[in-house]
C-alpha cells in the first residue's frame, strides 16, 4: 500500500506568497500550503499504518504518513507506522502537533521534517530495524536560510534504539541528523545505539551551525548512551561547507545533557536509571502543546502507553481473542440461507455470496458465525486497467468455493488479504466445509493476480496483453514497482480444479506482478496443480509452506 497523506493550509517555506500557495506533493497531482496555521485536517487516534511505502521510482517512495502543510488544529496521537518502506512519518511545513507515536522497523528516516515545520512531537518511541533502517530523526529546513517559515518544532520525550548495520540502499543505522537549516527546541531525548549503529547525533552544513551557535537549535536533559556518539560538522569546499561545530561540546554544553549508560530493560528504564531522574521539569508551562514529563526518553519505567493498540513491540497479540458476530453481510455479497446441521461448523449463522465482477471496493469483514461464499464462476476483482477496485479481506475471514468457481485480481486493482497468526484468512473448497463431505485436490479455482509487470511474452511492453492460461484474463505491462496490495497469512486449500488435459488452475498464481505487492506467511495445500507459479513476477515475497 501507499501510505496515508494529509494535505492542509498551513505554512511553508516553499511558497512566496503563502496566500497564494500551492505547492506539488512528491506523489500524485496533489498540492498543500497556505496561510491558515491553525487549519484542521481532522483527527488520528489510536491509528496504525503498516507495511505501507510503495515505490515511484529510483528516488520516490511514500511515507507510512505524510503531513504536509497541515494546520494546528489537526488531532493526532497514538498512532504507530510500521514497516514502511520509506519513512515512518514526515512533516512539510505546517504546524501540527503529535503525541504518542510508535515508529518501528521502517526502512528510511522514522521521523523526518522539512520546509517549515513548527508542530511539537512528544512520547515517541523510535526502534530501527537492524541491516533494515537509516535514520531515527532527519531534520531539515530549507536550503535557502532567507525562506520563511524556518523549520523550528518543538520535542521532547523521545526513545530512540538505532539500529546496527545498514538498510539495502547501503545507508548507514544513525540517531538524529539536524540540517538544512533546521532549528528545534528538543528535551528529554534519549538514544540508544549499538556496536554496529553509526552515529547517535550530527549536526550539517553552516545554516545550522548557525543555528546551534545562536541558540535556535537547542537539546536540553537529554542522554546519548552510543559507541559512536556524535559527528561533527566539518567544512567541505565541495559541498559548500565553511563551517566547524564539535557536536559533543555543544551538546554537553547545554542543560541537564548527559553521554552514558541509559540503563533500560528493552525500551523502559529500569528503578536504578538516571533517565528517570534527569528529565526537564515543567514542560507544559514552557510549551502548553506539551505534557509534563520529567523524565528522559518515552517511558516513566513504569506507565507503558504502547499497550493495547500497537504490534510487534510486546511478542503477544493484540487482536482480539475473538472475532465478532455479524448480524449482516457487507455490501457487495449476498445473504443465503443457512440451514441447520448443513456445515461442520455449527456456529455459522451467515453465509455471504460473492459472485461476478466486483467492480467497487468491497471488503469482507471478520466475524465468528460467518462464511463467505464463491459462486458462479470466476470472482473478478475490477475491469482489465479501466475500472479499478480493491477486495479487502479482514483477518479471520473464511471463504470458501464452488466446484467452478475462483478469484481473480485484474491488472490495476487489488487484494488487500491482511491476515495475521492468530486470525489467519482461510479459502478453501465447499466440500472441505460442508456436513459430510471431504476436502480433496481439485475441488475449485483458486487465487489468481494479475499484474502490469514485464514479461518476456510481449516484444512491446506499452502494449502487452498475455492471456492467462485459464479464463479471458490478461496481464503483462511496463511497471515492475506496481502493487496488487497484500496476501499475508492466507492458506489456500483444495484448489487447482482441471481445465482440460493440460490445463489445471494452481493455488495461487502470480502474473507480472509488481514489486510493491506484499506476499508473507502464505500456505498452498493439496492443490490439484502447482502450489505457486510465476509469470515474471516482481513481487517480493517470504515464508511460504
Amino acid at each position: 500500500m501507499g501510505g496515508l497523506v494529509l494535505l492542509g493550509n498551513a505554512p511553508v517555506n516553499t511558497c512566496p506568497d503563502l496566500s497564494a500557495c500551492d505547492a506539488a506533493f512528491e506523489v500524485g497531482s496533489h498540492n498543500y500550503g497556505g496561510n491558515d496555521e491553525t487549519d484542521s485536517s481532522g483527527s488520528l487516534k489510536f491509528v496504525r499504518v503498516e507495511f505501507g511505502g510503495f515505490k515511484i521510482n529510483d528516488t520516490q517512495e511514500m511515507n507510512g504518513i505524510s503531513f504536509a502543510g497541515v494546520g494546528s488544529g489537526t488531532e493526532v496521537e497514538y498512532i504507530q507506522v510500521h514497516e514502511n518502506n520509506d519513512d515512518g512519518v514526515e512533516f512539510w511545513g505546517g504546524n501540527v502537533s503529535i503525541s504518542h507515536v510508535v515508529l518501528t522497523n521502517n526502512f528510511d528516516d522514522s521521523l523526518d521534517w522539512t520546509n517549515g515545520w513548527q508542530g511539537s512531537a512528544q512520547h515517541v518511541y523510535i526502534r530501527q530495524a537492524d541491516n533494515g533502517s537509516n535514520r531515527g530523526i532527519e531534520a531539515d529546513s530549507n536550503s535557502d536560510a532567507q525562506a520563511t517559515p524556518m523549520s523550528n518544532p518543538t520535542l521532547a520525550n523521545f526513545t530512540i534504539q538505532v539500529a546496527n548495520g545498514e538498510n539495502s540502499g547501503g545507508d548507514d543505522a544513525e540517531g538524529i541528523l539536524f540540517r538544512k537549516g533546521t532549528a528545534v527546541n528538543a528535551y528529554n531525548l534519549l538514544v540508544k545505539g549499538d556496536v554496529d549503529s553509526g552515529e547517535c547525533l550530527e549536526v550539517n552544513d553552516d545554516n545550522t551551525v548557525n543555528n546551534a551557535n545562536s541558540d535556535m537549535l537547542v537539546v536540553e536533559n537529554s542522554l546519548i548512551d552510543c559507541v559512536e556518539p556524535f559527528k561533527d560538522a566539518k567544512p567541505d569546499a565541495e559541498e559548500g561547507r565553511t563551517l566547524a561545530l564539535d557536536v559533543e561540546a555543544w551538546f554537553k554544553g547545554q542543560d541537564g545533557n548527559l553521554e552514558g549508560a541509559s540503563d533500560l530493560n528493552g525500551y523502559m528504564p529500569n528503578s536504578s536509571s538516571v533517565a528517570l531522574t534527569g528529565g526537564k521539569a515543567d514542560l507544559a508551562n514552557m510549551d502548553d502543546r506539551l505534557d509534563d514529563a520529567q523524565y528522559i526518553g518515552a517511558f516513566d519505567g513504569t506507565n507503558d502507553w504502547t499497550m493495547g493498540w500497537t504490534t510487534d513491540i510486546h511478542g503477544e497479540s493484540t487482536v482480539p481473542v475473538a472475532l465478532p458476530t455479524l448480524t449482516s453481510c457487507p455490501v457487495g455479497t449476498t445473504s443465503e440461507p443457512v440451514v441447520a446441521g448443513l456445515y461442520k461448523d455449527s456456529s455459522v449463522t451467515l453465509v455471504c455470496s460473492l459472485q461476478g465482477n466486483v467492480l467497487s471496493n468491497t471488503t469482507l469483514l471478520a466475524g465468528q458465525n460467518v462464511m463467505y461464499k464463491l459462486d458462479g464462476g470466476a470472482v473478478v476483482v475490477g475491469g482489465d486497467n479501466t475500472t479499478p477496485a480493491t477486495l479487502g479481506i479482514q483477518a479471520g475471514v473464511n471463504i470458501f468455493s464452488t466446484s467452478d468457481s475462483y478469484i481473480a485480481v485484474s491488472r490495476g486493482s487489488k487484494i488487500m488479504a491482511q491476515g495475521t497468526k492468530e486470525h489467519p484468512i482461510v479459502m478453501t473448497s465447499e466440500e472441505d466445509v460442508l456436513a459430510g463431505a471431504t476436502g480433496e485436490r481439485g475441488q475449485w479455482g483458486g487465487l489468481v493476480i494479475l499484474g502490469n509487470g514485464l514479461t518476456n511474452k510481449c516484444p512491446d511492453k506499452d502494449a502487452c496483453d498475455v492471456a492467462f492460461e485459464v479464463g479471458s484474463h490478461n496481464y503483462g505491462g511496463n511497471d515492475n514497482t506496481e502493487s496488487s496490495g497484500q496476501i499475508s497469512h492466507v492458506v489456500v486449500k483444495y484448489a487447482g480444479f482441471k481445465v482440460n488435459d493440460t490445463q489445471e488452475m494452481n493455488g495461487i498464481s502470480f502474473a507480472a506482478v509488481g514489486s510493491g505487492t506484499q506476499v508473507d506467511h502464505i500456505q498452498v495445500h493439496a492443490n490439484g496443480d502447482d502450489g505457486v507459479e510465476f509469470w515474471a513476477v516482481q513481487s517480493t515475497s517470504s515464508t511460504f509452506t
